[in-house]
Formats: structure tokens, sequence, C-alpha cells
């Protein structure tokens, strides 16, 4: 059996099969988040810059993956 890309379900609730929740890889992209804001504060990346967010986001979700891809070796 294979382990979807993103992780599966990070917190499972059994007898909801609709609802899975989040996905591990959004958990790990969010527990990312604040490291990777204050690297955007530090570099000068402020809320007027229309790039800050999908850039933050962008970083958030390649640590994910890297996440994901450490976790199965």
């Amino acid at each position: 059996m294979s382990t979807p890309k993103d992780g599966g379900p990070a917190f499972p609730i059994t007898g909801y099969p609709r609802d899975p929740g989040m996905t591990l890889r959004d958990y790990f992209a969010a527990a990312a988040l604040p490291g990777i804001i204050t690297g955007a504060v530090v570099a000068g990346l402020g809320p007027d810059d229309k790039h800050t967010y999908d850039t933050v986001a962008a970083r958030a979700y390649a640590q994910a993956d890297q996440m994901l891809r450490l976790r199965k070796e």
C-alpha cells in the first residue's frame, strides 16, 4: 500500500470518510510558517509586497514536501 503524496490525513477521525481533515502535508506547512514568516520579515518582505503571501506559502509547502520525503526514508 502506498502513502499519498500529501501524507494522508494529519488527524484522521474514524467514521467520517468524507471529511478526513487536513493532510499531513498541510500540517507540516503550517508548522513551518512561523519560521518562514520570520525569515521573510528579516529579508525585508512586508505585507505591501504583492508576492509575499505567495512566496511564503510556496516555501511552506516546499518545506512540507521535503519533510514528507525524508519521512519515507
